[in-house]
């Protein structure tokens, strides 16, 4: 399946469903990983994939990173003692020192380092604050290895990659990577930035069914498309993440299919 096709299933599987884009994303990593896995989750936020990776699968180390300072205490509190967990009170990008941070306290999942275009403006209500920033390089020195890169920045994620060239090149973790014009026009990138950005790394870029975008031109038919969840993807491990990812429409089509009948079962017509 072409990726643009993918998209296009997906509009009609997203109506009347319970299907959302973080359940999706956990979809495509629970076949990638396993209890060795080392994994980096760049933020954190109500720590929902930071459960699933500690809790659910056991991974063998993982560090979260979460700049909000209410939430980050949060996540050191529920994590703590739990033996190869870290929860890092801070932002990423492509220098260490201190940022200012844009908090949406009307909707903290959109919170980042610059001011983004919300998804919700009248709801918005912005707090500036002051929190420390690391680069991915400095977070992850001395790592043996790092298998899995969740990043979900609200824009950030060129910056990251500036800031984590050694990594990448030394450890070659698959990375997620939220990409929408609402967040990277607010740090002064274009559409094609990531991609250009993943190629000079040897990285390519696929959708979370495993399907590869190999150009420009269909990443930018891809891109701002309803479709925000990538996968960043070693040029080396492009074929197999695309077989570890090859049923991933299976698990869709159950959600829609188990939705259907819940509506039927309540006496609903499809389009109620």
């Amino acid at each position: 399946m072409r990726p643009i096709d993918a998209i296009e299933e997906l509009k009609k599987c997203y109506v009347n469903t319970d299907l959302d884009w973080e359940r999706l994303l956990e979809f495509a990593y629970r076949d990638l990983l396993d209890a060795d896995a080392w994994v980096l989750d760049i933020g954190g936020h109500g720590g929902r994939h930071a459960d699933v990776f500690i809790r659910e699968i056991g991974c063998a180390r993982v560090a979260v990173v979460e700049p909000l300072p209410d939430h980050a205490a949060a996540l050191a509190s529920r994590y703590r003692g739990l033996p190869g967990v870290s929860v890092h009170a801070c932002a990423v990008g492509r220098e260490t020192g201190r940022t200012s941070f844009v908090f949406n306290a009307g909707s903290p999942e959109e919170s980042g380092i610059r001011e983004r275009l919300y998804n919700q403006p009248d709801a918005a209500h912005l707090i500036e604050l002051e929190v420390d920033l690391r680069r991915l390089d400095d977070l992850c020195e001395g790592w043996e290895r790092l298998d899995f890169v969740k990043i979900d920045t609200e824009g950030g994620e060129v910056d990251i990659l500036s800031g984590a060239d050694a990594t990448l090149r030394r450890l070659r973790p698959v990375l997620s990577i939220e990409y929408g014009a609402a967040g990277y026009q607010a740090y002064g990138y274009a559409q094609g930035t990531l991609f250009e950005r993943a190629a000079e790394l040897d990285y390519g870029l696929m959708d979370l069914f495993g399907n590869a975008i190999p150009t420009l031109e269909e990443w930018s038919r891809c891109t701002d498309n309803f479709y925000w969840d990538y996968l960043m993807v070693p040029t080396e491990r492009l074929a197999e993440v695309g077989e570890r990812l090859a049923d991933q429409w299976g698990r869709v089509e159950d959600v829609v299919i188990q939705a259907a009948r819940d509506r039927i079962g309540r006496g609903l017509a499809p389009g109620d």
